[in-house]
């Protein structure tokens, strides 16, 4: 198990954006990994996701980066407000820490 908070969240057709704090001993990569793996395996796809990602480091204007983060499917056509999209934490369906 590798816990973090999950502050937000989007998950794409092609790509996904969360926002995370990693708690010690934890690293990015461990967490990644975990998360790309257990999901390929749960819906029996055995290559989902491209072997990389990035990471941004944010320290500043967090609620910005929630918007822009929640934004990504409606920018996609996905949706007409990041409430709708199912898989996004703007849903309100999913359990995420608040920042404050």
């Amino acid at each position: 198990m590798h816990p973090f908070l999950l502050y937000a969240f989007v998950i794409m057709p092609d790509h996904c954006h969360i926002l995370m704090q990693v708690l010690p001993p934890n690293t990015v990569s461990k967490i990644m990994t975990a998360f790309k793996s257990g999901l390929t395996f749960d819906i029996g796809v055995p290559k989902l996701w491209q072997p990389r990602f990035y990471v941004r480091i944010v320290e500043k204007n967090i609620e910005k980066v929630i918007s822009y983060v929640h934004q990504n499917p409606v920018k996609a056509g996905l949706c007409d407000m990041p409430q709708e999209y199912l898989w996004s934490s703007a849903y309100g369906k999913w359990d995420v820490s608040e920042i404050g």
